[in-house]
């Protein structure tokens, strides 16, 4: 593959090939020694807000369809530029554009430090398929936040070998690798074991990142996916996408749900030893996953209309899921899709299929009174999700 020229300067003494996607060479290191430590940057949903499949858009199918990373599915979001594009171009309440907050803070900070620390190496790695689309993509985000590597290594080569080039280049004493957790992990230790035991090898855990896009444009961008899928078809019927009605919730507005987090995402509640590997949520609590009879609506509220929301006690599994109980204003029912109380599952791992979330807040052994103090506004919704039907 073509190695290409990026932000900043390339070495030219001691080039470094990528067998599949691309390289950009930032700065010169002179000190090409065992004593040199390379730090690899996981970019999608560890370093960066990486945007996915919006579950209040699409049914659990649709999104398991989307998210396959296997290399013959061409409806896979990763392999289509497009949605990484729009990332941030949803703008927040207040009207900033929010690509500058969509980092791990303090992946960025380690990336700066090694910018003028000689015995360092900083390469960004993306597992994705290499296009040039991507590539301008990815640049132009790193310009946003002012980062500079090493090295940006796009490919779907295999971690391993990723490595084992990086080895060869630069003969490093320790390798230490920041990504979200994944099914890799034990695959990556275990080769680093058996086949590198003489490097030091460190695997950080950091917090799974994610983002949404304008609905309103991922539906835009899906349908033109499903298309292209369509028109390479030789033969078999089409993939289509329909409308069904999934569920009753309510939905906690951006700003509320920023609240909460900051309320509830404490060391005190969430130690931080768990922090890295959980999926954040606190947007919405479920009311049935299927539209309840108009005549139930009363006991909710009025569709559309805004109620107030309050915590009041806190609870979970170590680890596994992290839970409220709430009061929501106007709200008489004592019917929820966990039972009978109105619950906002704050964190939870996402190891965990979302339609299995109820049987852990049902197990959550304890529940104690908050002593933080929030209310934020929410609005009682039908969920109208979209459902892709795979052609035969």
């Amino acid at each position: 593959m073509t190695s290409r020229e990026g932000l900043g300067k390339q070495i030219s003494a001691a080039q470094f090939q990528s067998s599949q996607g691309y390289v950009t060479q930032n700065k010169v290191k002179h000190n090409f020694s065992r004593n040199l430590s390379v730090d690899i940057f996981k970019f999608d949903h560890s370093l960066f807000e990486t945007p996915i499949p919006n579950y209040s858009l699409f049914n659990s199918d649709s999104i398991q369809i989307l998210t396959d990373r296997s290399p013959d599915n061409d409806l896979d979001w990763y392999k289509e530029p497009t949605f990484l594009s729009m990332a941030g171009v949803r703008v927040f309440e207040d009207g900033s554009y929010p690509q500058n907050k969509m980092w791990n803070d303090t992946l960025c900070s380690i990336v700066r430090h090694n910018i003028s620390d000689n015995w360092r190496i900083s390469i960004l790695y993306c597992d994705r398929q290499w296009t040039e689309a991507t590539q301008n993509i990815i640049e132009n985000l790193l310009r946003v936040r002012n980062l500079e590597f090493s090295s940006i290594e796009i490919t779907e080569e295999p971690f391993e070998d990723l490595v084992c080039r990086i080895i060869q280049q630069f003969q490093p004493r320790e390798i230490s690798y920041y990504a979200n957790r994944d099914e890799k992990e034990d695959i990556i230790a275990t080769y680093m074991k058996n086949m590198h035991s003489n490097i030091d090898y460190f695997r950080i855990n950091v917090q799974f990142l994610y983002s949404f896009i304008n609905p309103y444009v991922e539906f835009k961008k899906v349908v033109v996916l499903i298309n292209k899928h369509n028109g390479n078809l030789n033969s078999g019927s089409p993939t289509t996408m329909s409308k069904l009605y999934f569920g009753t919730y309510f939905r906690i507005f951006y700003a509320g749900r920023r609240e909460l987090l900051n309320k509830f995402v404490t060391n005190e509640f969430i130690p931080e030893k768990f922090q890295a590997k959980l999926k954040f949520e606190a947007s919405r609590v479920n009311i049935s996953n299927r539209r309840i009879p108009t005549s139930e609506f009363k006991q909710y509220g009025q569709l559309n209309g805004r109620s107030m929301l309050r915590p009041i006690q806190k609870g979970c599994i170590p680890g596994i899921i992290y839970a409220l109980k709430v009061l929501i204003c106007d709200c008489n029912a004592n019917s929820f899709l966990y039972g009978e109380s109105p619950i906002v599952i704050i964190a939870y791992d996402p190891m965990i299929s979302r339609a299995n979330l109820g049987l852990y807040v049902r197990q959550i052994p304890v529940w104690e009174p908050v002593n933080e103090v929030a209310i934020v506004d929410c609005s009682l919704r039908v969920e109208r999700l979209l459902r892709i039907n795979l052609g035969a």
